[in-house]
């Protein structure tokens, strides 16, 4: 994660954290403020907005934050901005934050909607507001989804950054806008989702009961011809089950998914027409 993606230090430190917590479940706003040299308290006001960072502080831990001399430079230029007495200090700090963010690769928004892909849990904390029970609390939906309460916390506001959530009245529900996966998209993001899902099928497919999930796998020969005739029926039926819960009293979140990819290895034209059966598809169902 680069620090030059980041206008806001206390976005960048919540963000750090939340990765942390993310590779290490044990891990926490504790363990982080010791690696940093900072007592829990000092660091959670400091990332929730009611006590200011110093740059001697921030110089002390800028080694377990893997800093370059350039982007501790960087890091140390949004503190100035934003706490620096001198408005010639702040102007500076401000043209090079600039200079340096128009060559970043990823903008803020842009690395916002690339976590809300990527990460499992913005799209369980979106379907949680149709549940009946829903909270806006990031320790409610922590309990509920068995993440980190920085995770809960993080995903809920990127989630109202980018436009999907939107808080009315005090209340965060979904909004009206679309959020969809497009062939812009980066293939990293879609990657690390897909492997999170294949993370959690694996837990629960040991610590669920038979009453709570339905696991099964079909293997089946095709024409291969016809792939995206087989994709598109996929598609619909993920749609069609989506359009079931429209107007239900629901009270649980689920994540279906469906694996469909080629398992036999390339053959020239000739032998693959010469084995293929008349008799249709063989298949064999587990």
């Amino acid at each position: 994660m680069e620090v030059y993606q980041f206008s806001d230090y206390r976005r960048y430190l919540r963000s750090v954290l939340e990765k942390r917590c993310q590779q290490n479940p044990r891990y926490s706003l504790r363990a982080f403020a010791r690696d940093l040299g900072l007592t829990p308290s000092y660091l959670s006001e400091v990332i929730n907005g009611k006590r200011n960072l110093t740059l001697n502080q921030a110089g002390r831990f800028s080694e377990n934050l893997l800093f370059t001399d350039k982007e501790m430079n960087y890091f140390s230029d949004l503190i100035q901005v934003e706490h620096s007495k001198s408005e010639k200090i702040r102007s500076i700090a401000t043209r090079r934050i600039s200079k340096i963010r128009d060559q970043s690769k990823f903008s803020e928004v842009e690395l916002d909607a690339f976590n809300v892909i990527s990460d499992w849990y913005h799209s369980a904390i979106l379907e949680l507001t149709e549940t009946k029970e829903w909270k806006s609390d990031p320790k409610w939906i922590a309990k509920r989804l068995g993440i980190s309460v920085i995770e809960a916390s993080e995903g809920l506001s990127r989630l109202i950054r980018v436009g999907i959530l939107a808080e009315v009245e005090g209340i965060v529900k979904k909004s009206k806008a679309k959020f969809k996966v497009g062939k812009d998209t980066p293939s990293t993001a879609i990657r690390s989702h897909h492997k999170q899902i294949l993370a959690k099928a694996n837990v629960a497919l040991e610590e669920q009961g038979l009453n709570e999930r339905e696991f099964g796998s079909l293997t089946i020969a095709v024409p291969s011809d016809k792939i995206d005739d087989y994709k598109k029926l996929i598609r619909e039926f993920k749609n069609n089950l989506h359009s079931l819960n429209e107007g239900q009293d629901c009270d649980e979140v689920y994540t279906l998914g469906i694996q469909f990819f080629r398992i036999s290895s390339h053959v020239n034209s000739k032998a693959t027409t010469s084995n293929r059966t008349k008799k249709g598809p063989v298949t064999r169902n587990v």
